[in-house]
C-alpha cells in the first residue's frame, strides 16, 4: 500500500474497499496501479497492484502477498531482502529505526 500518488507508474482510480489495521482503524483503498523503482544493479523493478491510500503516512508491504507471488524474503540484522522468482534480488531494504517489543 502507497499514500503518495506520485510514486505510481500506472494508477486506476477507484473505490476499492476499505483496509483495516490492528486497532480497528480502517482507511478508504482509492486505487491500485503499478509502482516502479530503480534497483541497486540499475535493473527497474516493478510492484504490482499496489493499492493507493491516500490517507496512509508511510508505504506498507505485504509480506504475505509478496510470498504468494513466489518471491522470498529475508531479513537479517535489520536488513530485509526481496528475491524474485529466479532468486535475483529485487530489493534490499535497510531499516532505519528499529521499535521492538519485549515478547518475553
Amino acid at each position: 500500500m502507497c499514500g503518495d500518488e506520485s510514486f505510481f507508474n500506472e494508477l486506476t482510480k477507484m473505490e476499492v474497499g476499505l483496509v483495516s489495521y490492528g486497532d480497528d482503524s480502517k482507511m478508504v483503498i482509492k486505487g491500485r496501479g503499478t509502482i516502479r523503482h530503480m534497483q541497486k544493479d540499475g535493473r527497474v523493478g516493478e510492484i504490482r497492484d499496489v493499492y493507493y491510500v491516500p490517507e496512509l503516512k508511510s508505504n506498507i508491504l505485504s509480506i504475505c502477498q509478496i510470498v504468494e507471488k513466489e518471491n522470498s524474503i529475508l531479513i537479517k540484522n535489520h536488513v530485509l531482502y526481496l528475491e524474485d522468482k529466479h532468486d535475483r534480488l529485487a530489493a534490499r531494504i535497510e531499516k532505519k529505526k528499529i521499535e521492538c517489543t519485549n515478547w518475553s
